[in-house]
């Protein structure tokens, strides 16, 4: 975490020049190892971005979990699919699954992080959800909910890739069926 100390109080932080500066290289970190050029989606400028930390707390919460969600999906999917392009990375992500939406309606990145509105891709593109989840409620990552949990999730079904469906399938694959030595599905709802 970048600012750890002063997680509990994000929501009375004020950046500096310095601290917003940090933000954007979060995101240029994310942008160099995944592969800026192989992803598709565009997301807010820098200076847009910039500008916003200045003044909403859970867009700074949002790129700060990203980079240590970033660095936790490298230990455990490896950086050779993390950077793939990010329409082949959706693909893989949710090859277990039948996805009932049309293929024009679902997201065309990877969510790994969000706060309130903001969603943090992949790719280090930042996205204000201003239609799905991130109005809902609290939008992403409500502190009230999360103050009773254990650990933020992105709200996300299969309109939006996840690296959790991919776990979830894994999961599913290796439990049902067991007793018999394979699972007698090849994909999901």
């Amino acid at each position: 975490m970048i600012f750890p100390l002063l997680q509990p109080l994000y929501k009375n932080i004020h950046l500096g020049p310095l601290s917003r500066l940090i933000m954007l290289e979060s995101l240029m970190r994310l942008r160099q190892l995944a592969g800026e050029s192989k992803g598709q989606t565009i997301g807010l400028s820098d200076e847009t971005i910039e500008r916003f930390c200045e003044h909403d707390p859970k867009l700074v919460e949002a790129i700060d979990e990203a980079s240590n969600v970033f660095d936790s999906l490298i230990d455990e999917f490896g950086i050779d699919v993390i950077s793939q392009d990010e329409s082949d990375l959706i693909s893989s992500l949710q090859t277990d699954y039948i996805n009932f939406y049309s293929a024009a309606t679902i997201n065309p990145y990877v969510a790994i992080a969000a706060r309130g509105p903001w969603v943090i891709t992949s790719r280090g593109a930042v996205i204000h959800d201003n239609g799905g989840y991130g109005m809902l409620g609290g939008g992403h990552g409500p502190r009230e909910v999360i103050d009773s949990m254990t650990k933020n999730w992105v709200m996300a079904n299969v309109m939006t890739p996840s690296f959790s469906q991919s776990r979830l399938a894994a999961r599913l694959k290796k439990e049902l069926g067991h007793s018999r030595g394979d699972c007698p599905f090849s994909k999901f709802i």
